[in-house]
């Protein structure tokens, strides 16, 4: 991965400039301050310049500066800075912006099209574009800091960093962090797969025990088949007996019926209904005889009840007639006009011809009786004369009925002859069924061996799933063991710490003349053996102290460099997202002369490898560095850039 243009707007002391940073080479950045008498090159704007870069890309310089803090006063808002990112066949713009006229205070990410334009891929937060920004930088602002841009007053002190410090910083150096996530994620896929291997085999167990009780119930099943047909085949036999027996009793029934003459005994009464029948004639006469009795009877009572009726209305007209004297002063019966002793001649006149039409009606009625009564004598005098001389048939119905109970025997015992013939047929039928009969528990018993045979299928199935599920688990545990701090991790970090180690030494070699040695550690074995990670540096002085914080300033700076620029080295050769570019902010500083030359030296040697390398100094350093950018502060307080060569 390489860098390309550096653009700077109204950036601190910087009022604008433009620094390309690809393939550059070996760069010396000095300053002069033309706005402070009192100053050479301080306050110019030197480390203005990296400051813009990590601003640009992690939001803050490397002396934690960030904010408004960024902005120049002296020109107000617009401040800009934006730099061009090769990574592969990827060209991406990052530009971040602080009171901004048009961007405000947002950071843009920017990608390059086929089109030769800017396709914009900022995201919805500048939290997650700043997301976006370290995928692209491929490292933290941390392993930046420390590999990448030793800053002015933040030399990285490796060798005084705890473990989880220099962890950090060393692991994301050499790419390894993705294996700690892929290590976090194999043992997720393995707890994942030993859940699915566990549920798999609780699975099967339940199966199991379906399939043992599926087992014991057509145990059970067929137990109670067995019984069902033993007790079955008793029935039949049982059965069989008994209609035998109804058989044997019915033909002896049907025997002792053909023994009966039913018909001579039919012909009996039939010869005493035809003797009976003979006098037929008589009983129809003597029946009509007593009907015309009875008619006689019922006119004579309905002539009778006419003449007491006339009879009493008679008497009523008579007494009527004996108080017409009695009348007078009452009203009439029939105008209403009270009576006179005038008027009682024609009262009494009209009751007597009541009385006399009363006596008509009275004596009619008594004629009618009488005449009545006479026929109703005449009609009983003949019907009893008649029956008198009717044929007696007592002793032919007295012998009818001995015959008709002679014949009912016969018949009641013809009948229980046929109940027992249908006895012996509704038995032959019963037994048909009886015999035809399945037995209840074939059903189920096919039905629990289809549902065993089925679940043995499934069980079978769930085995070759629930092999599957521990090769994977296998497979899993090999991965996770691959990813582990003692797989893969462990020689990567195998190879890295020699890496280190040899470039230390050769940095630290050139830099002491090999009296200083720093050794990085990664891994430690504990008690048992086990590879622990621990990381540090032991600084030993072969003439001098015998640990980092016993050696003197001077040579701390050595040690500090030395470890900065092989952590750097790592970052540069790393498989993924190697960082072409190194900035030394003032690592010159603590060095004499000697020290001076054999750090430009290194530097040199590694700008030609790497790529870029800028060193900000306010040393004179034209004698081992051609290329010169100056940065120079002017009287109104902003600082300009300007490439010139030694």
């Amino acid at each position: 991965m390489k860098f390309g243009e550096l653009k700077i707007e109204k950036f601190l002391t910087i009022e604008e400039a433009v620094l390309n940073l690809s393939d550059r080479g070996l760069i010396l950045v000095q300053g002069v301050n033309d706005d402070d008498t009192s100053a050479d090159s301080n306050g110019a704007g030197k480390s203005s310049l990296a400051d813009a870069f990590c601003w640009c890309t992690y939001g803050t310089t490397a002396r934690g500066e960030s904010g408004d803090n960024v902005i120049n006063n002296k020109f107000g808002k617009g401040t800009r800075v934006s730099i061009d990112v090769v990574d592969g066949v990827d060209e991406w713009r990052i530009s971040r912006h602080r009171k901004h006229k048009e961007h405000k205070n947002s950071l843009r990410v920017e990608k390059l099209n086929a089109g030769g334009t800017w396709d914009d891929h900022t995201l919805g937060t500048d939290k997650l574009t700043q997301g976006l920004v370290n995928q692209i930088m491929g490292c933290s602002y941390e392993v930046f800091s420390a590999a990448v841009y030793a800053g002015q007053e933040r030399m990285p002190d490796l060798p005084a960093m705890t473990d989880k410090q220099l962890k950090i910083l060393v692991e994301e150096a050499a790419g390894v962090t993705v294996l700690e996530a892929a290590y976090t994620e194999a043992r997720k896929e393995l707890t994942d797969a030993k859940g699915k291997f566990t549920a798999q085999e609780t699975k099967i167990d339940r199966l199991n025990d379906r399939q043992e009780v599926l087992t014991d119930n057509l145990t059970d099943l067929k137990a109670q088949s067995d019984d069902w047909e033993k007790r079955h085949k008793e029935n039949l036999e049982d059965h069989r007996v008994k209609h035998n027996d109804l058989v044997k009793i019915a033909k002896g029934a049907i025997a002792e019926v053909e023994k009966l003459d039913i018909e001579g005994q039919r012909t009996k009464i039939a010869g005493i209904d035809a003797k009976i029948a003979a006098v037929a004639d008589e009983n129809k006469q003597a029946k009509e005889l007593q009907a015309e009795a009875a008619a006689a009877d019922r006119e004579y009572a309905i002539k009778k009840q006419t003449y007491d009726a006339a009879k009493k209305h008679h008497q009523r007209e008579q007494d009527a007639l004996a108080k017409v004297d009695d009348l007078v002063g009452k009203p009439c019966g029939e105008c209403g006009k009270p009576y006179c002793e005038h008027d009682l001649s024609d009262a009494r006149e009209r009751a007597e011809k009541r009385v006399s039409d009363a006596k008509k009606s009275m004596d009619g009625a008594r004629t009618a009786a009488v005449d009545a009564q006479d026929r109703k004598k005449t009609s009983v005098e003949a019907s009893e004369r008649f029956q008198a001389s009717m044929t007696d048939v007592s002793s032919e119905n007295a012998l009818r009925a001995s015959y008709s109970d002679v014949l009912n025997d016969m018949l009641a015992q013809e009948r229980d002859a046929q109940q027992r013939r249908k006895h012996v047929a509704e038995s032959k039928t019963a037994f048909q069924r009886l015999k035809e009969a399945e037995n209840p528990h074939k059903n189920q018993i096919e039905a629990t061996e289809k549902k065993i045979s089925t679940l043995k299928d499934q069980i079978e199935e769930e085995r070759l799933e629930f092999e599957a599920l521990g090769e994977k688990v296998k497979v899993a545990e090999t991965v996770a063991s691959v990813f582990s701090p003692a797989g893969v991790r462990a020689y990567i970090l195998d190879e890295v710490t020699p890496f280190l180690n040899a470039q230390t030494a050769k940095y630290l070699g050139a830099l002491s003349d090999g009296n200083l040695t720093a050794t990085w550690s990664t891994l430690q074995k504990n008690k048992k053996g086990e590879l622990k990670e621990k990381f540090s540096i032991d600084v030993v002085n072969a003439k001098g102290g015998t640990s980092f914080g016993l050696i003197s300033g001077g040579e701390r700076r050595k040690v500090r460099i030395a470890s900065a620029l092989a952590l750097q080295d790592l970052v540069a050769r790393r498989a993924t997202k190697p960082i072409s570019l190194f900035v030394g902010d003032e690592i010159d500083d603590a060095l004499d002369t000697a020290g001076q030359e054999r750090l430009m030296g290194i530097l040199d040697e590694k700008a030609r490898e790497r790529g870029t390398v800028l060193v900000i100094s306010h040393n004179d350093l034209k004698d081992w560095i051609s290329q010169q950018v100056l940065v120079q502060k002017s009287d109104r307080g902003g600082s300009v850039i300007t490439e010139v060569m030694a």
